[in-house]
């Protein structure tokens, strides 16, 4: 399938291509962004201090629901390193992707506002295909990467 055009969807400022990290999940192990087995990666970046921002995470769900078995994989970025927030904020939540406390610096090096959160669209190669809020922009890129349903 044809690749989303990335120049339309990128903010100023960011790198073509989303580094590897590996961060504490929820589960006493660590997450690696290059382990994910999707051919599409949400990163979603939120705050469990702000609801604009933990809202803009909820709303990834039926979008993964529906694109999970065509190769979507998710994972949350919480802005908040202590993992004791996460469980706390999601507490009635249920998510079916992990979740990492962000303790590197991510947010920061590509720009995440912390009361907004963003969503981050990469390809199997971790090529940023598209960036910010939630929305159509987000769903399209998402949709071209994997094909029709």
């Amino acid at each position: 399938p044809a690749a989303a055009p990335a120049a339309a969807h990128l903010p100023a400022g960011l790198p073509a291509r989303f580094e590897d990290f590996s961060e504490p999940n929820d589960s006493g192990g660590y997450l690696r962004l290059s382990g994910m087995q999707g051919r599409v990666t949400l990163v979603t970046f939120w705050s469990p201090k702000s609801t604009r921002s933990r809202n803009q995470m909820v709303t990834v769900l039926p979008l993964y629901q529906s694109l999970r078995d065509k190769g979507l994989a998710a994972v949350g970025v919480s802005m908040d390193p202590e993992p004791g927030d996460i469980t706390a904020a999601l507490d009635d939540v249920s998510l079916p992707w992990p979740q990492v406390a962000d303790r590197t610096g991510l947010a920061r090096r590509y720009h995440v506002d912390p009361r907004a959160g963003e969503v981050f669209v990469l390809d199997s190669s971790r090529n940023i295909v598209a960036a910010g809020p939630m929305g159509a922009d987000i769903v399209s890129a998402v949709r071209n990467l994997l094909g029709p349903e």
